[in-house]
């Protein structure tokens, strides 16, 4: 391998671990009035933080994995303003996952605008 790529990729990997991310985020797409967040927990890190800021036409996604068996909590808490949320996802029921896989959509929203908390967390054995 040439000593440039090499340079190259150190240079690349030095930059991205100066961006930490939490370790149940798997992806984040920054979109006009959209971010989605695609989280995914399990029994090593099962809880999942994030203080945000959202309002007027932007509106702030959560897609968290869920398996089956799985038992999740959702809760967020404004800071700054009323922060409002919703969850969906195909093959729930009560945040209990029945279905062989889903994506529990959390969609948070506000006018004009809040910070909030959401705090989603894997129970086991219930």
């Amino acid at each position: 391998m040439p000593i440039f790529t090499r340079f190259a990729m150190i240079i690349v990997f030095t930059a991205l671990s100066a961006f930490s991310l939490n370790a149940a985020q798997l992806r984040h797409n920054q979109l006009l009035s959209r971010d989605h967040y695609y989280i995914s927990l399990n029994s090593n890190d099962p809880s999942f933080q994030q203080r945000n800021i959202v309002g007027g036409e932007h509106n702030n996604r959560y897609f968290i994995l869920g398996l089956e068996n799985d038992v999740l909590s959702v809760s967020l808490t404004s800071l700054n303003g009323i922060a409002g949320f919703s969850v969906h996802g195909e093959g729930i029921e009560r945040y209990h996952v029945i279905a062989m896989h889903t994506w529990l959509e959390v969609s948070v929203s506000a006018h004009p605008f809040a910070e909030y908390l959401l705090e989603v967390t894997l129970h086991d054995g219930e």
